[in-house]
């Protein structure tokens, strides 16, 4: 019945179809049965692998021993490391920083608007040292807040003001020093050059003068010579 349905060719591909899902079949099982042995192999290489990282870390004293010399250089470390001091610049800055002490923010060369906080923030964390004439009344109109900061903004500019002026006096007394100093070296080239004008006067005399001494010494001893010679 089947022969007579299909024809040798249908039959043959209907074969080699069941033999493709069979195989497809037995190859996903196969691939499972290895995902699953692999998962339950896993855990137990884990195991394993911290058995001996354990193992290694128990007996690594025994492995590696130190010698004396580096026993003491691991004591030396850890002292060293146990105790972190301040650097040198920050306990110096610390010691010489005295307690409870403010530094006018006019009186730093800074701007106008961080001097103008640091003022309202001084001026509010001392109310003791406020003298009745700076208590104003508050400020309750635009007029009132523009002279008020106009007042202000002018003590401000005239207090860094003051600051360059004096920073400017201090650099033109430098500089003043500096022209002196700088006359001064030329006055003491200006004396070298004339003793050393001087000097070779008096060497180039002193040659004349021995060149003479010499003349007269070689007559004297010819006169000698020549009386010597009378004489006899």
């Amino acid at each position: 019945m089947i022969k007579d349905q299909y024809s040798d060719s249908d039959i043959a591909k209907l074969l080699l179809l069941k033999s493709q899902n069979y195989q497809s079949t037995m190859i996903s099982h196969w691939e499972f049965s290895q995902q699953e042995q692999e998962q339950r192999q896993q855990p137990q290489q884990q195991q394993l692998l911290k058995q001996q990282q354990n193992l290694a870390i128990q007996h690594w004293d025994s492995l590696s021993p130190l010698t004396d010399l580096e026993k003491q250089s691991i004591q030396s470390i850890q002292k060293a490391t146990s105790k972190k001091p301040l650097p040198a610049l920050i306990i110096t800055h610390r010691n010489q920083q005295p307690l409870n002490t403010f530094t006018p923010p006019l009186a730093r060369s800074s701007s106008p608007s961080s001097s103008l906080r640091q003022l309202i923030k001084h001026q509010s964390t001392n109310p003791d040292h406020i003298s009745e004439q700076e208590i104003q009344p508050p400020i309750a109109s635009i007029n009132r807040f523009n002279d008020w900061f106009a007042t202000v903004s002018s003590q401000i500019e005239a207090n860094s003001e003051s600051a360059y002026l004096n920073h400017l006096s201090i650099l033109s007394t430098y500089s003043n020093a500096c022209d002196s100093l700088d006359q001064a070296i030329d006055n003491c080239c200006a004396c070298l050059n004339e003793i050393e004008v001087n000097w070779k006067f008096v060497n180039e005399n002193s040659k004349s003068l021995e060149r003479s001494c010499q003349g007269m010494l070689d007559d004297q001893k010819v006169l000698g010579s020549i009386a010597t010679a009378l004489s006899n």
